[in-house]
């Protein structure tokens, strides 16, 4: 049997490791859950296309409330939800690349 001690201890472990998320998990999980959040200059987001290097990897939206993608160049993202964001992004990248069923957008921070 675990004594209440051991209990009290795990308990506030738990605790600790809910509050101890990293930033980008958290902002993540708020644009997954308010489909209403619009993008701001600040925000990172990252970009993944299985098979392109140059895609996986952050892209910071800029004082203008744009990113800069390679091949294709400036997209407007400021303002944008995600869903908006991703549409943007796919239909930018349609201009230089072909396949783009696997590419991902994700806010990795606010």
């Amino acid at each position: 049997m675990i004594s209440r001690a051991a209990l009290s201890v795990f308990a506030a472990l738990l605790a600790l490791a809910m509050f101890a998320l990293p930033a980008p998990a958290v902002a993540q999980q708020n644009a997954a859950a308010d489909s209403s959040l619009r993008l701001r200059v600040g925000d990172i987001l990252t970009i993944a296309m299985p098979g392109e290097p140059a895609f996986n990897r952050d892209f910071l939206i800029d004082r203008s409330g744009r990113i800069t993608l390679p091949e294709v160049g400036d997209v407007d993202l400021a303002g944008r939800t995600m869903a908006e964001a991703t549409l943007e992004v796919r239909e930018a990248l349609s201009k230089a690349f072909r396949d783009l069923g696997r590419m991902t957008v994700t806010l990795k921070e606010r």
